[in-house]
C-alpha cells in the first residue's frame, strides 16, 4: 500500500434509512486512488453495511459493483443487500463500486487479431491488473473481509466478469451478471470459456447469468450465452455453479431492465449457497438422532468450502443452526441441538460467556423449546379430539414450570383437561390466566364447549368475575 496515495474524500453518503433512522450505522466512502495502472486519478465508493458496526468481528464477503459511476446501480446493490441481511434472507457483504470511465476501454479484452486492435477499446487487462494490485489490496488491508469476492455487472460490466472469470488465478470467486455480450470478437468470450473449463474442469465459482427477451441486441446476446449454457451443461464440472436464467416467462425484459431482477435473484441464490439454505437444513432436519452432529457437521464444511473460511463446529455455531431450524420450521430438531451445544461446551474454547453462565443459558433455553415442542404435539392430539392423548402431552408441558406458553396453548390445555376430568390442572391454568396474565373478558370461555364439564364447579364462576373485572380496569 506504500506506492498508493489514497486519501477519503466523503463519508455519509448514506441511504434514506439513515435520514429517518440517526442510528443507522452503514455508511458509504468515497476514495480516490492514483493509479499507477491508469497512470491517472481512479475513483471508487465503498459501501460497509449496518450489520459491520453492528458485530465487530464480523468479517465479509466483497461485492465489486461494476459502472459504479452509475449510481443506481450502487444504490439498488446496497440497499436491497442491506433489506435482505437485516431480514436474515441474505448476507451482509461490503459493496465496493468501481468508478468506469471509458466502458468500452476498459470491459472489453484486447481483439484476438492484432489487426483489430486501436486504443478505442480492448484494454479489459489493465482494469484487471488495476483491481488486483490497487483495488482488491486497499479493500482487504482496511477491511474486514472473507477471502470471497463477487462481482456484479450488466452489460459490458458482466461481459468483462466473463473475461476475467475464465482465467486461472482470476481475482474473481463468483459473479452475478445481466445481459453480458459473449459474441463479440467473433465469439472469443465463448471460445475462452470452453478452452479455460475444458482445461481446469475442477474449478470453482458460483456464476448466475440472467439474459431478456426483448430487442434484436438483447435477443442476439441470450443466442450467445445459451450457447454457452449447452456446453456447461454437458459437461463434467463438478465444483462450478453456473446458473443461467432466460429471462423469458411472460414479462417484457429488454436490455436496460434485465439488471434489477437478475441482481436480486442472484443475490438470494448467492446468499443461500454462503448460508445454511433449505436443502441444508433438511438433511438436517431429517438426519437420524444418531447422524445428527455428523448432518451438522457437513453443512459446515460445506459453507467454509465456499467462503473460504473455516467455520467451526461451536456452541456459536450451533445456536445459529438452531435460529435456522426455528425460522424455517424444523422445531422438532432444535432439542437435540441444545444437547450437542450443552455436551460441546466441555470443549468449546470460543465461548460467549464463562461455561457455567453458557450452560444456564442454553438449558433454559432447551427447556423453553422442549416445552413448545411437547404443546404442539398435544395440539395436533387435540384437533384430533385424542384427548386422552392431549391430556398427557399437556401435562408433561405443564410441569415444566416454564411462563413462557402463550394464552393459546394454555386455553388448549385447559380445553384438554376439562374433556379427561382433569380439574384441577384445568383450574389451575385458568388461575394463571385470570390473575397472572390478567385476561381481559370471558367470552372465550363461556362459548367454549370443550370446557362445558367445568362449568359446575364453583371455582368457575369466581375466575369469571375476575376476566370480568380484568377488562373493565383495561378500560
Amino acid at each position: 500500500m506504500k506506492t498508493l496515495s489514497i486519501f477519503a474524500i466523503l463519508v455519509l453518503s448514506i441511504q434514506l434509512r439513515a435520514q429517518e433512522n440517526p442510528e443507522f450505522l452503514a455508511q458509504s466512502i468515497d476514495l480516490k486512488i492514483d493509479s499507477k495502472v491508469y497512470q491517472t486519478e481512479r475513483k471508487i465508493t465503498v459501501y460497509l453495511p449496518e450489520l459491520y458496526f453492528q458485530d465487530t468481528t464480523k468479517e465479509m464477503v466483497v461485492a465489486y459493483v461494476f459502472d459504479g459511476q452509475f449510481k443506481p446501480y450502487y444504490s439498488m446493490v446496497t440497499s436491497a443487500m442491506e433489506y435482505y441481511s437485516q431480514t436474515e434472507e441474505g448476507i451482509p457483504m461490503i459493496v465496493v463500486a468501481i468508478h468506469t470511465e471509458n466502458r468500452w476501454r476498459e470491459f472489453i479484452p484486447a481483439p484476438k487479431d492484432s489487426a483489430d486492435r486501436n486504443e478505442s477499446y480492448g484494454f479489459a487487462h489493465l482494469l484487471s491488473e488495476h483491481l488486483k494490485k490497487e483495488v482488491i489490496p486497499l479493500i482487504e488491508s482496511n477491511y474486514r473481509t472473507l477471502p470471497y469476492r463477487l462481482g456484479i455487472g450488466h452489460s459490458l460490466g458482466g461481459s468483462y466478469l466473463l473475461y476475467e472469470l475464465f482465467k486461472e488465478n482470476s481475482v474473481f470467486n463468483g459473479a452475478i451478471i445481466a445481459s453480458p455480450n459473449m459474441l463479440s470478437d467473433d465469439r472469443a468470450l465463448i471460445a475462452d470459456g470452453k478452452a479455460f473449463y475444458s482445461k481446469n474442469p475442477a474449478a470453482s465459482a458460483f456464476i448466475y447469468v440472467a439474459s431478456g427477451n426483448i430487442g434484436e441486441m438483447e435477443n442476439e446476446f441470450r443466442v450467445g450465452v445459451e450457447e454457452f449454457d449447452t456446453f456447461i451443461q454437458n459437461t463434467s464440472l463438478p465444483n462450478l455453479d453456473w446458473r443461467y436464467r432466460a429471462l423469458v416467462d411472460g414479462r417484457t425484459m429488454n436490455h436496460m431492465n434485465t439488471f434489477p431482477r437478475a441482481f436480486h435473484e442472484g443475490y438470494i441464490a448467492f446468499s443461500n449457497k454462503c448460508l445454511m439454505n433449505d436443502e441444508r437444513l433438511v438433511a438436517i432436519a431429517t438426519a437420524s438422532p444418531a447422524d445428527l452432529q455428523g448432518a451438522i457437521k457437513s453443512c459446515l464444511t460445506v459453507q467454509s468450502q465456499f467462503t473460504g473460511k473455516e467455520i467451526m463446529y461451536s456452541v456459536t455455531n450451533l445456536k445459529k443452526v438452531i435460529n435456522l431450524l426455528d425460522l424455517s420450521g424444523y422445531r422438532n430438531r432444535i432439542v437435540e441441538v441444545y444437547d450437542l451445544a450443552i455436551a460441546l461446551c466441555e470443549t468449546d474454547t470460543s465461548l460467549e460467556l464463562p461455561k457455567d453462565e453458557m450452560l444456564v443459558k442454553l438449558n433454559k433455553s432447551k427447556t423453553y423449546f422442549s416445552f413448545l415442542d411437547i404443546a404442539e404435539r398435544g395440539k395436533k392430539a387435540l384437533d384430533a379430539k385424542q384427548f386422552e392423548v392431549a391430556s398427557t402431552f399437556y401435562s408433561e408441558a405443564c410441569k415444566m414450570g416454564t411462563i413462557n406458553g402463550t394464552h393459546v396453548q394454555r386455553l388448549d390445555a385447559i380445553r384438554a383437561f376439562a374433556q379427561t376430568g382433569k380439574k384441577d390442572a384445568a383450574f389451575e391454568q385458568l388461575e394463571l390466566l385470570a390473575n397472572y396474565y390478567q385476561w381481559q373478558g370471558d367470552d372465550v370461555f363461556l362459548y367454549d364447549s370443550l370446557m362445558e364439564p367445568l362449568k359446575k364447579d364453583k371455582r368457575w364462576a369466581k375466575l369469571m368475575v375476575v376476566f370480568k373485572k380484568n377488562q373493565e380496569a383495561a378500560k
